[in-house]
């Protein structure tokens, strides 16, 4: 019966001395990030890729808090700004001149506009370097996602792997899987 309330007084102590650091751990892996609002030209639809820590690029503005994307109809924005990594409420909208209409990011069936959001990187190393000695100015830091309905991102939006980002041409698409079956 001793042996038990110890090792029950000792599991306490334990727990009591851990909970500080898992909580750290907790709060270090879900690292909060600044709020990001993406203005899209309204009737897009294709993929969009920003592209950070571009030389001579403008940094990005912020509106009520948020990092403010004007995406333009290229689909393609390039920012002086570094990338930040974590979780946030992001927002999406079409615009034209002074309006603004909101874009759902959703599940499947669910009626979202907004897909296959992604971010990465590349690295040009010289001949023989590792990637480790691969200096700043050679990464490049990107981060995407397609803007449609979700039959225009299951019918187009997969279909474009080897194309630019940007609005999607339909007719082209439409062409190729013509001439893959």
């Amino acid at each position: 019966m001793m042996r038990q309330k110890n090792a029950m007084y000792s599991a306490a102590l334990l727990l009591l001395l851990c909970a500080p650091s898992l909580s750290l751990a907790c709060q270090e892996e879900e690292k909060q990030r600044r709020p990001s609002r993406y203005l899209i030209p309204d009737g897009f639809v294709g993929w969009v890729k920003i592209y950070y820590k571009v030389k001579d690029a403008p940094p990005l503005p912020f509106e009520d808090g948020a990092y403010l994307f004007k995406i333009p109809a290229s689909g393609v924005l390039k920012t002086s700004s570094s990338m930040e990594y974590g979780w946030a409420s992001d927002e999406y909208f079409y615009y034209s001149d002074d309006a603004r209409r909101p874009l759902k990011e959703t599940g499947w069936g669910e009626g979202g506009m907004i897909w296959a959001g992604h971010n990465g990187s590349r690295e040009t190393a010289q001949m023989g370097q590792s990637t480790d000695e691969i200096p700043e100015e050679n990464k490049t830091y990107y981060s995407g996602f397609f803007v449609g309905t979700e039959a225009e991102y299951k019918d187009y939006g997969r279909w474009v792997d080897d194309q630019e980002p940007g609005p999607i041409d339909k007719e082209a698409i439409e062409r190729k899987k013509k001439k893959d079956n």
